[in-house]
């Protein structure tokens, strides 16, 4: 049966089980200059492989992941994370996700169709020029009918709508969010060049709606999945 998942950890989560990362884990964690960066990226390799054996039914043996460029068009080191056989072939039909930014770390998985996940922290958007970087005229009128105090929230709600579905489309921030346009939850601009990536529908959740454990005080997180009719998705905490 399709399913749909959203996993949830504290970075401690990473450092307290840093013995079980695999090679290719730790450098990636290693190539991160704080030590709250590494736990969190620890934490998210870790996420990923339990999302694989949720999904697939795999023992935890035989769940590997790896990372697939859709500039490249070859899974290595580097783009978003996909599960893969013991041969290094990408596993076709299921799809991964994750992100991690302050206390939150989470990952999503799905045999339903493509993903994306994006959680940050409401302070993370509050600096000069993040309106103009992310933002289309349309948004940046409607943040202007928003009270102060809830604007940084707005911006980062916006925000994670945006990271999430260019994550789920697999161009990530190679495509400038300031292209991308919402409505509250609904698209309203999306490059016309890359309308074929959404032929199938997409759908946008926050993640606080689905279980508010799941995003730490201060932060709000989005879930896009490219499919029209909203899937149900399980959340599952990770201890």
């Amino acid at each position: 049966m399709p399913t749909t998942l959203l996993l949830h950890a504290a970075p401690e989560h990473g450092e307290r089980r840093r013995g079980e990362l695999r090679e290719e884990e730790h450098r990636r964690a290693a190539g991160f200059h704080s030590p709250v960066d590494r736990a969190r990226s620890a934490t998210a390799a870790l996420l990923l492989r339990r999302a694989v054996v949720e999904i697939t039914g795999f023992p935890a043996s035989a769940a590997r992941t790896a990372r697939w460029c859709r500039t490249c068009g070859a899974a290595g080191d580097h783009g978003r994370p996909v599960a893969v056989g013991a041969d290094g072939a990408v596993l076709a039909g299921v799809h991964l996700s994750a992100s991690h930014a302050g206390a939150g770390v989470l990952v999503a998985a799905s045999t339903v169709a493509p993903v994306g996940v994006d959680v940050e922290q409401v302070g993370g958007v509050r600096f000069a020029g993040f309106d103009e970087v992310a933002l289309t005229p349309g948004e940046r009128a409607a943040l202007a009918q928003v009270p102060d105090a809830g604007r940084d929230a707005w911006r980062a709600r916006a925000w994670t709508r945006k990271e999430s579905l260019l994550k789920a489309t697999g161009h990530g921030l190679a495509v400038s969010p300031a292209r991308v346009g919402f409505e509250g939850a609904g698209l309203r601009e999306w490059p016309a060049e890359l309308e074929a990536d959404l032929a199938g529908g997409a759908t946008l959740l926050d993640v606080e709606a689905l279980d508010a454990a799941a995003v730490p005080a201060g932060h709000v997180a989005s879930l896009a999945v490219l499919s029209a009719a909203a899937p149900a998705v399980r959340v599952l905490a990770v201890t």
